[in-house]
């Protein structure tokens, strides 16, 4: 879903469904860099949101600290069993407004 964005404040939106892996526990949270640095997109920040199984809609904390007037990509993701693979939710851009 596309990030709730005010001049002071912005909250990412996601969800996940797994109907049939329901009894499967995922870490979930998100991730959001900036297009036009390719280190951020190397390395995007990652904010994770919690742990559960089967299917949620989650938020992320309000985040007051991202950068404003740049176009960034915000998407959502799920790990299992602490690998490194990714499952990753659509990419969304956004951009924070001056204060």
């Amino acid at each position: 879903d596309a990030p709730d964005v005010a001049r002071t404040q912005t909250v990412f939106n996601g969800a996940v469904s797994m109907d049939k892996d329901k009894e499967i526990k995922v870490v979930y949270g998100f991730f959001w860099y900036d297009p036009n640095d390719k280190l951020s997109e190397q390395n995007p920040n990652r904010i994770e949101v919690g742990v559960a199984s089967g299917s949620f809609e989650f938020t992320s904390d309000e985040l007051t600290d991202l950068p404003r007037e740049k176009e960034l990509i915000v998407c959502a993701f799920v790990e299992r069993d602490n690998r490194t693979e990714m499952n990753v939710g659509d990419e969304v851009p956004f951009t924070v407004p001056k204060p």
